[in-house]
């Protein structure tokens, strides 16, 4: 109960920035002590052997991800830079994978998580939000010299958060994902505004970003709702009612200067229209970089120094598939998509195994649909964004493992067993799954 607690409060601090709010725990590195407490807390109370089950076929290939990337080190481009800055960044986001599948072991425990991790989402985006109404906090800007230099006010994340215009948009998208698929669902009239009212506050935010690729992930996003859903027709009803009076208010809302900006990804000749291309450009001059060290790569973290190096850029690919190429090369590159689609093809089974006619609301089914939905969209976010050391996919690892294990179903070289659900009950005595 200790480390899951501890794991709970990690939680808080890591997507609140707690460190950063309260200068006095970053002086006592407050997250990485948790995460050692916690470590040592999980091999203590006997749960470190939940990272071996035989039915388990995404960990085996997270870990051999991680053991390339470090028994690669001295053989890749730039190896002091994967030491000083990589494995610690990677250290930082993995553990959400391990804390994940090694205590979230009940129904109960994964829900109070799912609730405390929404609800951390949730503020991230009312923060900024609450601070542009009440004192015309934007946090980022964006300029273009067609017609004339100028400058677009866009919203970002608070000052205590780290994420720009574009990641506030990801993260107002990956949230209502989650309201959507587990929350929606609730009845009561008071329950329904409170969420209509969450999703019209999600959608301002989300216009005040003028992201650009948040628009383009949202309109791929829903089509690959609708193509999960098992009830396609009323999916698409409820998403018509829910958009159609956003639409009509946020068109309130909506500056002439931010309408201009989303349209300029369709004119190049209007404001903004030349940002949109320099970012084409950009990622098409870094495809020179491919060149090498192809089959290792440059090393974890690496990719700013790999531009800079071999093509000035001087930023970051932003670009995940890129940048993964860049600093794993071709072998990590099938590695870390290896874990990524078994990841989605373990909620798939989740979700077909846990479709009882009984249980249309089940908990579990949902959270891996949701999940599921989650992951095809950061599938195609990453088109436009880096995230090889983002928390995304680790945390989206270990729900898929965590929802399997709950609901008792195996991997595809696995069988079923009878129950396929299981709810508030540990898997076994010792806090393990039990062994199909």
């Amino acid at each position: 109960m200790f480390p899951y607690l501890l794991y709970l409060t990690f939680t808080v601090s890591y997507f609140l920035r707690f460190p950063s709010r309260y200068p006095i725990l970053a002086d006592f590195r407050i997250d990485f002590v948790l995460s050692v407490i916690i470590f040592l807390g999980i091999v203590l109370t006997g749960r470190l052997h939940r990272l071996r089950h035989p039915n388990d076929k995404v960990t085996p290939r997270l870990l051999l991800l991680i053991g390339y990337i470090v028994i690669t080190v001295p053989f890749v481009e730039w190896p002091g830079s994967v030491v000083r800055f990589g494995l610690e960044k990677l250290a930082k986001v993995v553990v959400f994978y391990f804390f994940t599948i090694c205590l979230l072991d009940t129904e109960d425990r994964l829900k109070t998580f799912f609730y405390i991790f929404f609800g951390c989402q949730v503020f991230r985006i009312f923060e900024p939000i609450h601070l542009h109404v009440t004192t015309g906090y934007w946090g980022s800007s964006a300029y273009t010299r067609i017609g004339g230099e100028s400058a677009l006010l866009r919203l970002s994340g608070a000052p205590h958060d780290v994420i720009n215009p574009n990641q506030l948009a990801w993260v107002i998208l990956t949230t209502s994902i989650f309201l959507f698929y587990l929350l929606l669902t609730k009845r009561g009239v008071s329950g329904r505004c409170v969420r209509f009212a969450l999703l019209a506050t999600f959608g301002y935010g989300f216009v005040l970003t003028g992201s650009r690729s948040g628009f383009l992930t949202l309109l791929v996003l829903v089509p690959a709702m609708l193509y999960l859903s098992e009830r396609r027709l009323n999916t698409a009803l409820t998403i018509g009612l829910i958009s159609l009076p956003l639409l009509l208010l946020l068109g309130r809302v909506l500056t002439p200067e931010l309408a201009i900006r989303y349209l300029s990804l369709f004119d190049p000749t209007l404001p903004g229209g030349d940002t949109a291309a320099g970012r084409l450009h950009g990622l098409s001059s870094t495809l020179v970089t491919l060149a090498n060290n192809p089959l290792l790569g440059n090393g974890l973290g690496t990719s700013q120094e790999t531009n800079w190096n071999l093509s000035q850029s001087g930023q970051i690919s932003h670009n995940l598939y890129i940048e993964i190429f860049q600093e794993l090369g071709l072998v990590g590159f099938g590695l870390f998509f290896s874990f990524v689609f078994r990841t989605i093809r373990l909620l798939q089974l989740t979700r077909t195994r846990t479709r009882i006619p009984s249980r249309n609301e089940d908990f579990i089914n949902r959270l891996a649909t949701a999940t599921q939905a989650w992951a095809i969209m950061n599938l195609f976010y990453g088109l436009a964004s880096f995230g090889l050391t983002s928390w995304e996919w680790y945390l989206t690892g270990g729900l898929s493992v965590a929802c399997a294990r709950i609901s008792r179903v195996t991997d595809p070289t696995g069988e079923r067993t009878a129950n396929t659900s299981l709810k508030s009950q540990p898997a076994s005595v010792n806090g393990s799954c039990q062994q199909e």
